[in-house]
């Protein structure tokens, strides 16, 4: 069996959870530190030693406390400084990824809503008008981006990014078999930036702290209808019957 699989599996268990195994490192040095404290401690020991044989448990525990009050004090406060940067910084970066990806999606589609409503000549207009106002000069409406991923020559949209992309209905198909096969594995978690990899488009480091799981497998839905892009071009729409849920489950 090949050990390059599991190598991988594991360097990427390690860099998404990086800050939890960093966390754990801290807590036990810490702890291996009072541990060695105790074993070089002499003087703990010669005033245990001194001690009747008749002393109870808490006659020795007032004898050691002493020595020992500064080393567990230091270790109460360095584990919940850990801890509690680790959980704020997850929380900071999750509610920024929700936020990145909420502003995407609403984005593109109030811009839809509004060829929508008022038509894409009218809306071409009104953009235009309000390029002059900025800058004082005619612009052209600017061309919708698709990226190329090689695999296919169809234009498709991907709702949590917002972005064109040139693919065939195949590829992503495959790429939603590769995700939940990862799912299925030992990791049981697939991030969107894993996602839209696997779709053949570059992602956003903040991709890392939302995605699915065994509870809430990916699912997406091609439109059968052509749909068409800003400025014109045919394209199919790419939607999720399940929606992503952050690292916690929520």
């Amino acid at each position: 069996m090949s050990m390059k699989p599991l190598i991988k599996m594991g360097l990427k268990f390690c860099q998404k959870n990086a800050t939890k195994i960093l966390a754990c490192g801290a807590i036990l040095s810490e702890i291996v530190g009072f541990w060695m404290m105790h074993k070089r401690a002499p003087i703990v020991h010669e005033k245990l030693k001194a001690l009747p044989e008749d002393a109870t448990t808490m006659d020795k525990v007032k004898v050691a406390a002493p020595l020992y009050l500064p080393a567990a004090l230091m270790l109460a406060t360095s584990s919940g400084c850990i801890i509690g940067g680790c959980a704020l910084g997850e929380a900071r970066l999750a509610a920024m990824t929700n936020l990145a990806m909420m502003s995407e999606t609403a984005l593109a589609k109030y811009e839809q809503k509004v060829i929508d409503t008022i038509g894409e000549d009218k809306a071409k207009e009104l953009h235009e008008q309000a390029a002059k106002e900025v800058t004082g000069q005619e612009q052209l409406p600017p061309a919708t981006r698709v990226y190329a991923t090689g695999k296919g020559s169809d234009i498709f949209f991907e709702e949590l990014t917002g972005r064109y992309f040139m693919s065939c209905e195949k590829a992503i198909y495959d790429a939603e078999k590769n995700i939940n096969n990862q799912i299925d594995g030992f990791e049981m978690w697939a991030s969107v930036s894993d996602w839209i990899s696997e779709l053949g488009l570059s992602y956003a480091a903040l991709g890392e702290f939302a995605g699915w799981n065994v509870d809430r497998r990916l699912n997406v839905n091609i439109s059968k209808e052509w749909e068409n892009t800003p400025d014109g071009r045919p394209c199919k729409r790419i939607s999720y019957l399940e929606l992503p849920v952050l690292l916690n489950g929520k």
